[in-house]
């Protein structure tokens, strides 16, 4: 919704201000300077597919390697 909002300012201005705000539901700084940059590649997939979709696959799949492969590489040691 921000996204399509923002994309009459240019798209950089869009992926940049919505994957700000991305960023910034996430509250802690760490968090949140990661959330940013998946933020703006979600945002640069939705405008680029014109769906969001992929963007909820990249989604999913970030978030499951994050939660998954820890675990994996502690067991591999």
């Amino acid at each position: 919704f921000i996204l399509s909002g923002l994309e009459k300012n240019g798209r950089v201005t869009a992926i940049v201000v919505s994957s700000f705000f991305f960023g910034v539901t996430h509250l802690l700084l760490q968090q949140s300077m990661m959330a940013a940059l998946v933020g703006a590649v979600l945002a640069y997939i939705a405008l680029a597919t014109r769906s969001i979709w992929p963007g909820m696959l990249y989604h999913l799949c970030h978030n499951g390697l994050n939660f998954t492969l820890p675990g994996w590489l502690a067991q591999q040691s």
